[in-house]
């Protein structure tokens, strides 16, 4: 008995080690957690609104969306008012069930970075990079949408990766659901499987993935299950929230939505760039030799690069060159990102 039990521990300790992802990270993050407290009864960043969501739903038992409340949010919010249900309301309680996404969101880092072919250590350094970026860490110790937008995108591009690594309907359907949570809480969400729907096109052109009429259907479910309970459902949530509003309002949505895609490119091409910029010195120095198709591939890509970063502030002229007035995005939100300030 006494073998068995030295044999067992002997091998949980071999696989904690060798192959876990879970306990590394669990270790991480309880280091996180005993430098920096989450304990505080105090709002962080602008979660009080999303606080007051919660407290609503906890206190009337109906969802009801702050008026100054621009996320979806729907998925946070019964996300967290099933942590206050079991440990009780408070500030705190919010930033743990943030952190328990946070952790959730490294580990499926890890698992993607498993799936396109690193090795553990690798992951376990993706994921701890993603985990300890300042940004997402400061994030995680609030009840902010970021995060649990992260975590839910996450998820849906490893189940989005497995099922381009093998075209299951169970992968796609997962990805698909992970979507609608990830939209449940910010509208972007339904980005995700737009993505993997044009690459699985792409290579289904290129005749590398087939795409059949179940992984059609499991693409489109989830969404299909999601409108249907919005149909039956959504008339009873009170918000001012403009994607949760009547259809017939949609427009608004749409033009503020537009608004954002300059701003978007911009920071893509900000950060998109270096990426090519480091592989320069590799290319000079002849280690990695380049095809002339690759050079002019490398070309295209640093010019997409600058125009996205100079796309804002170029259309921003050209609108004050032609029509004789200023971008009013631009000079009502001029420090929403350093970079777009106007003057």
């Amino acid at each position: 008995m006494t073998q068995l039990l030295r044999n067992g521990l002997k091998a949980s300790w071999q696989y904690s080690v060798q192959r876990s992802i879970c306990l590394p990270l669990a270790l991480l993050f309880g280091l996180s957690l005993w430098l920096v407290s989450p304990v505080g009864e105090f709002p962080l960043n602008d979660d009080w609104i999303y606080t007051k969501t919660v407290q609503h739903l906890l206190e009337t038992g109906q969802y009801q969306a702050h008026p100054y409340l621009n996320a979806t949010l729907v998925v946070q919010t019964y996300w967290g008012a099933l942590f206050c249900k079991l440990f009780g309301f408070s500030f705190t309680t919010l930033r743990c069930s943030t952190l328990v996404l946070a952790w959730l969101n490294a580990w499926a880092v890890a698992q993607c970075a498993l799936v396109m072919g690193l090795t553990r250590k690798l992951a376990l350094l993706c994921a701890a990079v993603i985990a300890t970026s300042p940004l997402v860490l400061q994030l995680s110790y609030s009840f902010m949408t970021d995060v649990p937008f992260l975590t839910f995108s996450s998820l849906s591009g490893l189940c989005f990766l497995k099922a381009m690594a093998k075209p299951q309907p169970k992968w796609v359907a997962l990805g698909s659901g992970c979507a609608v949570l990830a939209f449940g809480v910010r509208q972007f969400g339904i980005l995700l499987p737009l993505a993997f729907a044009i690459a699985a096109v792409r290579l289904a052109w290129q005749r590398q993935y087939k795409i059949s009429r179940d992984l059609k259907l499991a693409l489109l479910l989830p969404w299909s299950l999601a409108i249907a309970l919005y149909l039956g459902w959504g008339k009873a949530l009170t918000s001012s929230t403009p994607i949760l509003e009547p259809i017939a309002a949609i427009d608004g949505p749409v033009m503020d939505g537009l608004r954002h895609i300059p701003v978007a490119l911009c920071y893509i091409g900000l950060f998109t760039l270096p990426l090519g910029i480091g592989r320069l010195r590799t290319l000079f120095n002849g280690i990695e030799p380049w095809t002339k198709q690759q050079w002019q591939r490398f070309r295209v890509f640093c010019g997409v690069s600058l125009l996205m970063f100079s796309l804002p502030q170029g259309l921003a002229h050209l609108k004050r060159f032609f029509l004789h007035e200023g971008s009013v995005w631009l000079e009502r939100y001029p420090a929403r990102m350093p970079l777009m300030v106007y003057r």
